[in-house]
């Protein structure tokens, strides 16, 4: 099973709800004791939040990649960001991480409902879920 690596943070409670319906997915069908190995990242929200009211988009976009650097250091075969305010740089955090190291990125606009298919099917290093 892959290692999934959350950039949490942003959004406390966004955080909180994806690793609840990962944990969920993972055990349907009967595996009672299946989990998936989460590595979740927390974002300083304050030092967030004030680059974004800034309008500080290069720092917001450094400050994402450096946490998706980091999950991939800690072990993480791919990595979402678990809010929907980080997606208006989504475009130049990808451009990062495939100048920098040739990882490919995707988009992806998940539900509860198709949040599983991302994870079992993902052959991507980071991905987006709104």
């Amino acid at each position: 099973m892959k290692k999934i690596g959350i950039v949490g943070g942003m959004a406390p409670e966004s955080t909180v709800e994806y690793y609840r319906i990962i944990t969920t997915l993972a055990r349907q069908g009967g595996a009672t004791y299946r989990c998936p190995v989460i590595i979740i990242y927390s974002v300083n929200f304050e030092e967030f939040i004030s680059l974004v009211q800034a309008g500080n988009l290069a720092a917001v976009t450094e400050l994402l990649g450096d946490a998706i650097d980091r999950l991939s250091r800690a072990g993480a075969d791919f990595a979402l960001m678990a809010s929907n305010t980080p997606h208006m740089v989504f475009d130049q955090v990808t451009a990062r991480l495939e100048e920098s190291s040739g990882r490919r990125a995707c988009r992806t606009t998940a539900t509860s409902s198709d949040s599983c298919a991302l994870v079992r099917e993902s052959q991507t290093y980071a991905c987006s879920c709104a």
